[in-house]
């Protein structure tokens, strides 16, 4: 292992630096982690287990009969939908301005990459960029399993690294099938994901974000046990009937979303949930975290809501197309 490396290495459980021996040991709360032929493995308990999980979920062969149908509906689409630019068409144009800023701002740049480079994006070799090979060779790639070019085995949600080791962080791991991901919220605390997942004609999603999830569309919509598939957290139809798993809540454009910090003004039980809503509601829902994500009515806002936040004093705003909605209680 290279020293620049190890010298940057953290314990991903408690973020304190590791010391190398026969295996690298935290100084802080003595877990031990192993090396895989020169790369580190550092992936506590609790990310072995929900990686278990997702390759464990996956399904090992689909049916001939059902490959084939599936087959044959992705090449009718191919064919009666032509192909859009999407904004992947922007990502070697990004790396090199990337590579260029580096340059200018520093002698001998250090760069987190999350997933890997592919050697061609939408139509373009990366691999005869120089710009992006120069950006790669100062690289240090993290991936959820040893492979070709993989200096770390390790989460992306419990970085395990030192604060301010890189000048610059890549990523390249991207989760599939969601329909339309118009908005997603980052909690501060820990770099936990929500991604608000506006539906077709039924459901309104609220997914984790996990690197490399399938979230099932367009085979799937709304609540699902389906094999590997990750189902969302909450999800609610656009029926205000009796049918309407969600009781209180129906919409037809999932907004959000805000987590409220586990301090602040709000009551004890309103603190570390996450807050959302929708565009065709008044109402503002909260998704309770601490307790098996159950959904609760929090309040109403005039008008047609677009989207929320948590001020730095403990308020959250509700923005609306009317107005500002700002709730310093519930």
């Amino acid at each position: 292992m290279k020293k620049r490396l190890k010298d940057i290495l953290a314990c991903p459980t408690c973020r304190s630096a590791l010391t190398e021996g026969h295996r690298l040991t935290c100084l802080a709360c003595g877990a031990t982690f192993e090396e895989r032929h020169g790369v580190p493995v550092l992936l506590d308990e609790e990310s072995r287990r929900e990686i278990d999980k997702f390759y464990g979920g996956r399904p090992q062969q689909e049916d001939a009969d059902r490959q084939r149908k599936q087959t044959a509906s992705r090449l009718e689409h191919w064919l009666t939908h032509p192909p859009s630019r999407k904004i992947g068409d922007k990502t070697v144009p990004n790396l090199k301005k990337l590579w260029s800023l580096l340059k200018e701002r520093e002698s001998d740049p250090l760069v987190l990459t999350v997933g890997k480079i592919k050697s061609r994006i939408n139509r373009e070799n990366s691999d005869d960029d120089a710009d992006v090979r120069a950006l790669e060779a100062v690289s240090v790639r993290l991936d959820i399993k040893a492979g070709p070019g993989v200096a770390v085995v390790g989460d992306g949600h419990k970085l395990p690294f030192l604060d301010n080791s890189f000048d610059a962080a890549i990523g390249l791991t991207t989760v599939k099938h969601l329909r339309n991901p118009f908005t997603f919220a980052v909690r501060a605390s820990d770099g936990h994901i929500h991604i608000n997942d506006v539906g077709q004609s039924a459901w309104e999603e609220i997914n984790l974000g996990v690197a490399g999830a399938n979230y099932g569309w367009p085979s799937t919509e709304g609540p699902t046990n389906a094999a590997g598939i990750t189902g969302p957290l909450f999800a609610f139809d656009h029926s205000s009937g009796a049918d309407n798993v969600a009781g209180f809540f129906s919409g037809c454009s999932v907004v959000g979303g805000a987590f409220y910090p586990d301090a602040g003004p709000f009551p004890q039980a309103y603190r570390g949930s996450y807050y959302f809503t929708d565009y065709c509601t008044p109402v503002v829902g909260r998704l309770d975290l601490a307790n098996g994500n159950v959904a609760y009515a929090f309040g109403s806002v005039p008008g047609s809501p677009v989207g929320m936040t948590v001020t730095s004093d403990g308020a959250l705003l509700v923005l609306t197309r009317s107005a500002v909605v700002r709730f310093t209680a519930p």
